[in-house]
C-alpha cells in the first residue's frame, strides 16, 4: 500500500520517488506528518517492526518503535521546531527479538509555499559500529589498567613523540606525563649517550616493518641517574596510525648484583657449590642470579632456566604474598626469616619447604642480593598431614553424625560434646565441658547410672537402654542410650562414650500403635460394621508400623 491520494495530493512530487526507491534501500525510511502519523515505511521498517505498511500507516509513529522515549531524543520534533535537519542514536528491540543501534537522521518536507508539512526519517542500522566501538574501548581499557598495574615501564612513540606512559615511567623517571607529552619533549634526551645511535637504528628498522628481538641499552632519569634496562618494542596502529609500543624492564640492580657476586664469587664457590641444601642468590626485583646444584635438582630446573624466573615463579600462589613480605622485611635490614612454603617444581609437582632468606650486603651495609637456602620437607609434612588427617576423619565422624555422642571421663565429667548434642538437648559444647554428667539424668536415676558406670568401667558396653534426660529448657526427652568404654592405649577404660537418639516420636507412634491394635481387638468383638473398620484399622497400623521402621 502507498500513501493514499491525500498525501500524494501533499507531496505530488515526492511520493512517487519515495516509494519507488526508498523500498529497495538497506537503511529504513520512515515519512510522517506534523502531527506525527505514519505517512510512509519502507520494507527495512516493516522487518524491523514485524508489521506490514497497511498495520502502520496513518498512525502515531509510537506504533513504529513504541519502546523510543521520544521526551528525550525525537529528531522530527526537532525538526518541526526549527525546520533543521537532526541526528539522534537510539536502541531499538526488532520484532526478532534483536536489540540493535540506529542512527536517526530526520530532514523537513515542504510543500510550494515553503511550509513544511513533514519530515523524512533515515535510520542506519549501525549496531556492528557500535559493537566495534564498544571492543575497542573495552580493549584500551584493559591495555590501560595491565599498563597501570604493570611493574615495568610501558611507553607508546608515535611519529617521534610520547603519546603514551604508564605511573611506572613517572615513578622511574621523574617526568610527569604532561611533560612527556609536550611537543618539545625530546625523546632522546631521556636515552643515555652511549645507547643512542642503537635506539635510533632499532626505531628506523621498526617504522620499515622489521620484528626487532629485545636489547638492552641505558636511560637517563630526569635528575641524571643511569639506569639499564632491557627493552622490547612491537609496531602498533594507535589511533589510526602506526606507532612503536615500548616495554622497558629495569635490570639496574640485577646488573649491579651480578657485578657484586663476580667480586665475592670465590669467597662464596665453596660453601654455594658443596651446600647440603639448596642454595640460591636472587637480586633486589626477585631474580634469580645463581642456584647450587641441589637446588636446580630439588626444582628441576637448569641454572639458565632459573635465570628467566623469579622466587615468586616458584612459590605456591598461596604463599607468594607471605614471602615477598619476608623479602622485603631482610632487605629494609631485618633479620633473616625462616618459613615453612610450598614450592612448585618445574613439572608442576608441589613441594614443602623449609626456607631461610638472608640479605646479603657490601662493606659499607648496602643490599647486594637474597640469599635463600631450601630443605625439602615434603615427607616430614606428609606425614603430619596424615596425622592430622586421621584425626580429623574421627573428629568429623563424631560432628556430622545425627546422634548425640558424649565422652566422660572416669570421673563422670564431659570431655567430649558433639554438634548432635548441642541439638539435641539445647547446651553449647563450653557450656557443659569439665561438668559431671548426672545433671542431665532425672533424681531418680541416680542408683542406676551407678549401676551403668560400674557396668562400663568393667569393660561391659549397654545398648539400647531407654530413659530420659533434660534439655537446657528443663525438658525429659525420651532418649535411646548406648554406653561403651573409653579405652587408653594400652586398651584400660578411662571413661564413657555415651551415644543417643531423640525416640520420642518413636513412643509416641508405640503408643498410637496400641492404641489402633486394641481398638481392632475390639472391634473384633463387636459385629455392626466390624469388616469396615476393621480393614480402617489395619491400614492404619500398618502406616504405624513404617514409621516405627522409618523413626528406627
Amino acid at each position: 500500500m502507498g500513501m493514499g491520494q491525500k498525501n500524494r495530493d501533499l507531496f505530488p512530487d515526492k511520493i512517487e520517488l519515495l516509494e519507488s526507491t526508498l523500498d529497495s534501500t538497506i537503511d529504513g525510511v520512515v515519512v510522517l506528518d506534523t502531527d506525527f502519523n505514519v505517512l510512509f515505511i519502507n520494507k527495512t521498517v516493516e522487518k524491523w517492526t514485524g508489521k506490514k505498511k497497511d498495520e502502520i500507516l496513518g498512525k502515531h509513529c509510537r506504533k513504529v518503535a513504541p519502546s523510543l522515549n521520544c521526551d528525550e531524543v525525537c529528531p522530527p520534533k526537532k525538526t518541526f521546531e526549527d525546520g533543521q535537519s537532526h541526528v539522534s542514536e537510539n536502541k531499538i528491540t526488532t520484532a526478532d527479538g534483536v536489540e540493535i543501534f540506529q542512527l536517526v537522521s530526520s530532514s523537513p518536507l515542504k510543500n510550494d509555499s515553503g511550509e513544511i508539512v513533514g519530515c523524512v526519517e533515515v535510520i542506519k542500522d549501525v549496531t556492528e559500529r557500535k559493537r566495534s566501538e564498544a571492543a575497542l574501548k573495552e580493549s584500551e581499557e584493559k591495555f590501560r589498567t595491565l599498563a597501570e598495574e604493570s611493574p615495568n615501564m610501558i611507553f607508546i612513540n608515535k611519529g617521534g613523540r610520547v603519546v603514551f606512559v604508564n605511573q611506572r615511567c613517572e615513578e622511574i623517571m621523574g617526568y610527569s606525563r604532561e611533560e612527556f607529552f609536550a611537543g618539545d619533549f625530546n625523546l632522546m634526551r631521556i636515552i643515555a649517550p652511549e645507547s643512542r645511535e642503537l635506539v635510533k637504528n632499532n626505531m628506523n628498522r621498526h617504522l620499515k616493518g622489521e620484528e626487532i628481538p629485545p636489547y638492552e641499552y641505558r636511560l637517563l632519569t630526569k635528575d641524571g641517574k643511569e639506569i639499564i634496562g632491557i627493552h622490547t618494542t612491537k609496531l602498533i596502529d594507535y589511533e589510526g596510525e602506526r606507532a612503536i609500543l615500548g616495554i622497558f624492564t629495569d635490570i639496574s640492580s640485577r646488573k649491579k648484583a651480578e657485578e657484586s657476586l663476580k667480586e665475592s664469587e670465590e669467597r662464596f664457590r665453596k660453601v654455594f657449590e658443596e651446600g647440603l641444601v639448596g642454595i640460591a642468590l636472587a637480586d633486589s626485583d626477585y631474580h634469580f642470579i645463581r642456584a647450587n646444584q641441589l637446588f636446580c635438582k630439588m626444582f628441576g630446573y637448569s641454572e639458565s632456566e632459573l635465570r628467566e624466573l623469579t622466587f615468586k615463579d616458584i612459590t605456591h600462589p598461596d604463599y607468594v604474598v607471605s614471602s615477598v613480605e619476608d623479602a622485603a622485611n631482610v632487605s629494609s635490614g631485618g633479620q633473616s626469616q625462616k618459613r615453612e612454603k610450598i614450592y612448585i617444581k618445574k613439572n608442576g609437582e608441589q613441594m614443602w619447604g623449609e626456607v631461610t632468606v638472608s640479605a646479603v650486603r657490601n662493606e659499607k651495609g648496602e643490599f647486594l642480593y637474597f640469599m635463600a637456602m631450601v630443605e625439602d620437607i615434603t615427607e616430614r609434612k606428609e606425614a603430619e598431614r596424615k596425622l592430622k588427617e586421621s584425626e580429623n576423619y574421627l573428629t568429623g565422624i563424631i560432628e556430622n553424625s545425627g546422634d548425640a555422642i558424649i565422652t566422660t571421663d572416669s570421673d563422670g565429667k564431659i570431655s567430649l560434646w558433639s554438634r548432635g548434642a548441642e541439638n539435641l538437648y539445647g547446651y553449647r559444647s563450653e557450656e557443659v565441658l569439665g561438668k559431671w554428667v548426672d545433671f542431665l539424668y532425672p533424681q531418680e536415676l541416680k542408683k542406676e547410672r551407678e549401676e551403668w558406670q560400674n557396668r562400663i568401667l568393667n569393660g561391659e558396653t549397654i545398648r539400647n537402654i531407654r530413659t530420659r534426660i533434660y534439655n537446657s529448657n528443663g525438658k525429659l526427652i525420651d532418649i535411646n542410650l548406648t554406653l561403651s568404654p573409653l579405652l587408653d592405649k594400652d586398651g584400660k577404660s578411662k571413661g564413657t562414650i555415651g551415644v543417643s537418639k531423640d525416640i520420642t516420636n518413636v513412643i509416641k507412634a508405640e503408643k498410637q500403635l496400641q492404641e489402633k491394635i486394641e481398638e481392632l481387638e475390639k472391634w473384633q468383638r463387636l459385629t455392626v460394621g466390624r469388616e469396615s473398620r476393621m480393614v480402617e484399622l489395619k491400614n492404619e497400623i500398618e502406616k504405624l508400623k513404617e514409621r516405627l521402621l522409618k523413626y528406627e
